[in-house]
């Protein structure tokens, strides 16, 4: 069942973006595994630049102006040492993305250490934990691969689940999921009413037509009570690449969990051809 979330700027998240409650602990899984076949690139989705950075920069650095205190990064196992140096790269020129240690090792190419505790920056910012790891061979097995190396981080209490390709999810919509679930909400997903008429037709004829007011467009970050998402990944079946979960809310869902929604954003567009990736580089391309 999904319901929706009746929300208002309470001001509970503070104006830098980091949450003005420290108690609740809000990490987030970032799935950067995608080979990038359909947006016909020579890397990995994640690696391709928009505005002089990779995708997977870009996602990181909307979560951590949202107030997300530790990130753990899903990438293709051949690819960890370039997901961790372009998040380095994001670190040299201001942005503040890792943990020191994880940017020495990512400039290195060695293995980044994990530590639970956050850093204070020079200018006194937060400066998140970060971690790359390597994804499975479906986008449920990454998460839950994700989810495994959150494990060093036993005082999370949110966890959100964010796709690379989504990586302009604008920090007003992301701190809209992770107000849901810090209010009681186990499963939260933003999402958007589907503007275009649809119909049901297996060939070429009609057979029905789609109350569309009834249809939400779903996005990412989607956000969950740790144990919520813990549970609901035990309970699924083997991730198959041609039978598993496409998000994290069918996994709760399927466990009993009432799935609420929040507003989404057109920002948080998903970056899947090139004609999309023309489009991100026109409206996101001076940042």
């Amino acid at each position: 069942m999904t319901r929706s979330v009746e929300h208002a700027d309470d001001g509970s998240g503070s104006d830098d973006g980091h949450l003005a409650d420290g108690g609740h602990r809000v990490a987030a899984v970032v799935v950067a595994a995608g080979s990038g076949a359909r947006l016909g690139a020579d890397v990995p989705k994640a690696l391709v630049r928009v505005a002089g950075r990779p995708l997977v920069a870009h996602a990181v650095r909307g979560l951590t102006e949202s107030g997300v205190g530790a990130v753990v990064v899903v990438a293709p196992a051949e690819r960890l040492e370039e997901v961790r140096a372009s998040l380095a790269e994001a670190v040299s020129d201001g942005e503040v993305v890792g943990d020191p240690a994880v940017v020495s090792a990512a400039r290195s190419g060695a293995e980044p250490g994990v530590h639970a505790e956050e850093k204070l920056s020079a200018r006194g910012d937060v400066r998140p934990w970060v971690r790359v790891v390597a994804g499975g061979e479906s986008r449920q097995a990454s998460v839950a691969a994700g989810l495994a190396a959150l494990a060093e981080l036993p005082e999370t209490a949110v966890v959100l689940v964010h796709d690379a390709a989504r990586c302009f999810a604008p920090p007003a919509m992301i701190r809209r999921v992770i107000d849901a679930v810090r209010a009681g909400h186990g499963a939260v997903i933003p999402a958007l009413p589907v503007a275009d008429s649809l119909v049901i037709a297996p060939g070429d004829a009609v057979e029905d037509y789609v109350d569309r007011a009834r249809l939400r467009i779903v996005q990412t970050p989607q956000g969950f009570s740790r144990d919520v998402l813990v549970r609901a990944h035990a309970a699924a079946p083997p991730a198959h690449e041609s039978t598993a979960a496409t998000d994290d809310a069918q996994l709760a869902a399927a466990v009993g969990e009432t799935v609420w929604t929040v507003p989404g954003d057109d920002a948080a567009m998903k970056i899947t051809t090139p004609r999309d990736l023309a489009v991100a580089r026109a409206l996101f391309g001076a940042r």
